[in-house]
């Protein structure tokens, strides 16, 4: 016995798909963009060439749904630093399958994350007041949405490194050049002690290098003392 099914959308168009002779009858159907329902019947035919049609039923199509994309991080409301390195993360759903999501950040567009979590991570770059972040989702049936939010951003707040440089007799060392970063120096006071202001916080951990000249020669190795009070005290930052 083979079976076949004949498909027709709101429009009145008839469609005869394949026919099929195995059990389970069954065929594959691409419903219309433009359909809003379909009425679908079944003739079944036996080996001896007679054929009955099933009663048609009818069943309503509902259109397909863009995407639903929410931004997760940054969340919303946040202040970003300059020279930040932050997670982007978003979420879509779909009454199909979301296929792809793309950050596009200060107007440019992101390579695109093909599979969940939808996740990177950006820089924010010097010099601006404000970053807006998008988040785009595109379904399998290629229908799309985006969401948008602007963030503020404010300069990085430096802070001040201090501390005291001491031999191993526990005298202090005065004239020895500290630096941090190799950028930022000072040197120490006849009590040893050192300030050094304007230091980032955003390049991860502050280590502090004191050099001297020890008997006539320089030392160009980190010197065998150690660091007394030393403290970290975050500044007020301003913008260049």
């Amino acid at each position: 016995m083979t079976s076949k099914s004949s498909p027709c959308n709101s429009s009145s168009t008839i469609r005869s798909l394949p026919q099929t002779a195995f059990v389970p009858y069954e065929v594959s159907y691409t419903v219309p963009a433009t359909a809003t329902s379909l009425t679908i019947r079944t003739i079944a035919t036996d080996l001896g060439g007679a054929s009955s049609s099933s009663v048609p039923i009818t069943v309503a199509v509902s259109a397909n749904s863009a995407p639903v994309v929410s931004l997760l991080k940054p969340q919303s409301g946040s202040v970003l630093i300059e020279g930040q390195t932050i997670e982007l993360l978003a979420q879509a759903s779909d009454d199909g399958e979301v296929k792809k999501i793309v950050f596009t950040v200060g107007g440019v567009e992101l390579p695109a994350d093909l599979s969940a979590p939808f996740w990177t991570t950006y820089t924010v770059p010097m010099g601006v007041s404000s970053l807006t972040i998008s988040a785009t989702a595109t379904d399998d049936k290629g229908l799309s949405s985006t969401v948008t939010e602007t963030f503020a951003v404010t300069p990085a707040t430096p802070t001040t490194v201090t501390g005291r440089v001491v031999t191993l007799a526990n005298q202090p060392l005065a004239g020895a050049t500290v630096s941090v970063f190799g950028e930022f120096f000072a040197q120490t006071a006849p009590d040893g002690t050192f300030s050094i202001a304007g230091v980032p916080t955003l390049r991860g951990r502050i280590s502090v290098t004191a050099s001297a000249i020890i008997d006539g020669q320089q030392s160009r190795k980190k010197l065998r003392c150690r660091m007394e009070n030393y403290s970290l005290s975050k500044t007020q930052g301003t913008r260049r």
